[in-house]
């Protein structure tokens, strides 16, 4: 890919954000504006700004997966991972433990992935 195309996808994603967070209406400004433009690699751009606003949306979101409701502090997460919202889903699969994943960062300490790393460590 070009370096242009990387260059304005990443200034489209700046006047997309909103006190760090990605905003619909500014989103919606943005595209409006850069296809009014007709730049060339046009199809380009708007794969590369897809996929930062896709990162940026992964890092505002801190998923939880768990076979039961947890009891946690979420303001005490929020502010350690920088997320702005958590999302909890239950799990059954998950039989002890849980999974927590924030952008492309992942935590797992589940009785699977404990059961997995002896079998690992077995060999």
């Amino acid at each position: 890919m070009k370096k242009k195309y990387i260059k304005i996808a990443k200034v489209m994603l700046r006047a997309s954000l909103k006190n760090g967070q990605v905003d619909s209406k500014s989103v919606d400004k943005v595209l409006k504006e850069i296809i009014s433009q007709k730049p060339s690699g046009l199809t380009k751009i708007l794969k590369i700004y897809r996929n930062l606003i896709t990162a940026q949306l992964a890092k505002e979101e801190l998923i939880i997966e768990a076979a039961a409701l947890p009891s946690l502090s979420k303001s005490a997460l929020l502010s350690k991972t920088g997320a702005k919202r958590i999302v909890v889903r239950i799990n059954p699969a998950i039989v002890f433990g849980a999974r927590i994943k924030n952008g492309d960062w992942i935590w797992e300490e589940t009785l699977n992935s404990k059961l997995e790393q002896i079998k690992q460590a077995s060999g």
